[in-house]
Formats: structure tokens, C-alpha cells, sequence
């Protein structure tokens, strides 16, 4: 059997714009050792172009297609619906460039799908179009839910904050493209061409790395270098297979 990994970004490999030195060292050696592995985010405001100029930054170089994002999974989400043609975006740059990569007509009025990702200009305007257009009848994507996003600073707001007053003022709750759901894992474990049982997904976060990769079916090692501990785990789980303080205390071809 095979081994390869799912590895989230922020708060494992970098906090802000901070790389984690065990975690670039850690790439480095799945690198050397030929070990498949996809960065997988929930972040939708950056591409994975940029993405991949920042781990180039880091001195890990990698091709786009080695990295997964939330946008790029509402992206293909929206273009294979028949039913979408006008795409209302709350969002930054990165979610507004894959879309319109993909051909999707984005617009301001009457649109047939509200996307959401984390967007640091968000304001009053914003949450009023977007509730209204979900009240007249426009499906409700979400690229991510997480309440919070790990930077140097601490735990800043995150695009679950947008998604919830939304779906408060709206009265309705979003399809999400991003873990703990199951389209952005399909996406990965297809793209590593690998089953389930053979891919480990590393992560920050119990609440989306961990359940995602329990619900998915891949076991999971959670690394206390970004949002959750080992202590924040709650009695009742999701449980990862590991915790490890950092990942320099990972054999990568054997960790568990």
C-alpha cells in the first residue's frame, strides 16, 4: 500500500506570512523521499499561482496542481451546474480570478449563486446584497467555514464569521466547498489517484482537518502549530490519529 498526504497551509506550513521551519523541512523531505502530497486549503483568497510563488518564497517549489483550494472546488462546483450562469462573489482576488478562469459570468444584480469566502473589505453593503439575493432565490455556496484564520498576531476572523451573518440575515445555510465537507477531499484523493486508506491528512484544526479526513476516510495527524491543541480536543472527538507538537517529530514515511 501506498502513503501519501493532504497537508493544510495556514497554521501548519506558514502563520501569515511566517513559514513554520519544521513544516518547510518536512516538505522538503517528502520531496526527498518521492512521497506524494497535496496542500490543501480552505483559504480561498489566493490562487494556487500565488500559492505556489510563496512556497517558492519558503524554498519549496511546486506546481500549481499540487495544491487544492476551496475556491478552486466552488469553481468547478459552479461550472458543471447547468442551473448557474450569474455568480454574485463576496470574496478577495484570489476566488474572483479562479472563477473568472473558469468562465463564470460574475455580476452584482440578480445573480443565480452567491459564493462566499473570506473578504477583508466586507461590509454592510456587501451582506445586504448577498442576503437578499439568497432570499429571492439564489443558491448559497461557501468556500469555508472556519470561524477563525492563525497569524502572528493570534486567532484573526475567518470566512465562517462572513458565512455566518449571511446566513443569520439570509435564513439559510450555505453548501461548503471546504473541509470537513466531502467535495474538496473527492478532489484531492483523485488528483494523488490514491484511496482513502493510503492518504493522511495533516492539520490544525479537530473541527475540519480531523473530521474531514474521519468522514473521508483518511486517518489524520493533528500538529499544534496553528489554531487547536491537543488539549481543545473535545471528550466526544473527532480524534486524530496523532498529535505531534511540530511536525519535525514526523518520520514522513512512517508517522504512524
Amino acid at each position: 500500500m501506498g502513503l501519501g498526504y493532504l497537508i493544510d497551509i495556514d497554521g501548519v506550513i506558514k502563520l501569515g506570512d511566517r513559514p513554520i521551519p519544521s513544516a518547510v523541512a518536512f516538505l522538503s523531505k517528502l520531496r526527498e523521499a518521492d512521497i506524494p502530497f497535496l496542500l490543501v486549503t480552505n483559504n480561498s483568497t489566493r490562487t494556487q499561482e500565488v500559492i505556489c510563488k510563496d512556497m517558492e518564497g519558503l524554498g519549496i517549489r511546486l506546481n500549481p496542481s499540487d495544491v487544492v483550494t476551496s475556491s478552486l472546488v466552488a469553481a468547478d462546483f459552479i461550472s458543471q451546474s447547468s442551473d448557474i450562469e450569474r455568480v454574485l462573489v463576496v470574496g478577495e482576488q484570489g476566488l474572483i480570478e479562479i472563477l473568472s478562469n473558469k468562465g463564470i459570468e460574475m455580476v452584482q444584480d440578480s445573480p443565480d449563486c452567491v459564493v462566499v469566502g473570506l473578504d477583508r473589505s466586507f461590509d454592510y453593503e456587501k451582506l445586504k446584497k448577498a442576503s437578499l439575493a439568497i432570499r429571492a432565490g439564489a443558491l448559497y455556496i461557501a468556500t469555508n467555514t472556519d470561524t477563525t484564520l492563525p497569524t502572528p498576531e493570534g486567532l484573526a476572523p475567518g470566512a465562517g464569521a462572513i458565512v455566518a451573518s449571511i446566513s443569520v440575515s439570509s435564513g439559510k445555510e450555505p453548501i461548503v466547498m471546504g473541509k470537513p465537507h466531502s467535495l474538496i477531499f473527492e478532489r484531492s484523493l483523485s488528483l494523488l489517484g490514491m484511496d482513502p486508506e493510503e492518504v493522511i491528512m495533516i492539520g490544525d484544526r479537530y473541527d475540519n482537518d480531523v473530521a474531514g479526513a474521519m468522514n473521508a476516510g483518511l486517518r489524520s495527524i493533528m500538529v499544534e502549530t496553528g489554531v487547536h491543541r491537543k488539549k481543545d480536543i473535545p471528550e466526544k472527538g473527532p480524534f486524530p490519529d496523532l498529535v505531534v507538537g511540530t511536525l519535525e517529530e514526523l518520520d514522513p514515511e512512517a508517522p504512524l
